[in-house]
């Protein structure tokens, strides 16, 4: 793909941004899902997609999928193995 420096991308939700940070509204901004990092892309210029945010958290195994709110306050994040590998199981942030 286009952005193929933050490794492999499991799933990705593509918005245009219509959120709180007014600097990336009418964005098109790219939540992705990357087997242990939930990345944050601006991806308007397809010929240069910028990382935004690269974010490790407590007790990730296997970062599958996520989705962002109706009020764009909150990113829910799916790890597909932590209630099998953690020793805490699964976490909610």
């Amino acid at each position: 793909g286009c952005a193929g420096n933050d490794g492999y991308t499991h799933d990705a939700q593509c918005v245009l941004y219509d959120g709180p940070d007014e600097a990336f509204q009418g964005s098109e901004i790219c939540f992705a899902f990357n087997e242990d990092t939930v990345t944050i892309w601006d991806v308007s210029d397809k010929s240069s997609p910028v990382i935004l945010s690269r974010t490790l958290y407590e007790n990730q195994i296997y970062t599958h999928q996520g989705w962002v709110t109706s009020d764009w306050k909150t990113l829910l994040v799916d790890d597909e193995l932590d209630e099998l590998c953690a020793e805490e199981g699964s976490s909610a942030y």
